[in-house]
């Protein structure tokens, strides 16, 4: 099985949604949510989604385990996400969750591919978010951005600076 990161998920997921029609946000907890969310979708009507992302059955079978659940009155639809040969694992995943499959496409593709194997059941406690949630939410979506194009211009910089030779002055004295 080919090991993707959870980063790989999250992208490719994002896309998947369309990020020009929603604000995806990852690794959403301190701020927002009681819980860790690996992804939060939201839709322009202030709809809120999660994708839970799993890589690896133990990944799934402890996430049965997690007190909350992913019981929240924010979220309307909840998703989870694994690579399409964890697909006989699906019994690990509550009944109302949707499910969404990721593999490698056949070719070179920058993203993986994803399918909806099962809808989520819409959960109708589910409240839209208010402007000032949205907001939020979207701020902490551009903070993350930020944050991530500062360690993408590290990287640059330090591989550039790794590639460097360092240049010796000699100065004739005359």
């Amino acid at each position: 099985m080919n090991k993707d990161t959870e980063f790989e998920h999250q992208l490719s997921i994002a896309h998947y949604f369309g990020v020009r029609d929603y604000v995806v946000v990852p690794n959403v907890s301190w701020g927002f949510m009681p819980y860790e969310c690996d992804l939060l979708v939201m839709a322009k009507a202030g709809w809120l989604y999660e994708v839970e992302i799993k890589i690896s059955k133990s990944d799934l079978i402890a996430d049965a385990k997690k007190k909350h659940g992913h019981n929240s009155k924010l979220v309307q639809k909840l998703w989870f996400a694994f690579p399409k040969e964890l697909e006989s694992s699906i019994n690990c995943v509550p009944e109302r969750a949707g499910i969404l499959l990721t593999e490698h496409p056949k070719g070179s593709h920058r993203y993986l591919y994803v399918t909806e194997l099962r809808k989520p059941v819409v959960n109708p406690i589910a409240t839209r978010l208010s402007i000032n949630e949205q907001f939020r939410l979207a701020r902490l979506g551009a903070i993350r951005a930020w944050t991530y194009m500062d360690r993408v211009f590290d990287g640059v910089l330090n591989k550039r600076h790794q590639q460097i030779e360092p240049i010796e002055l000699h100065i004739d004295n005359k």
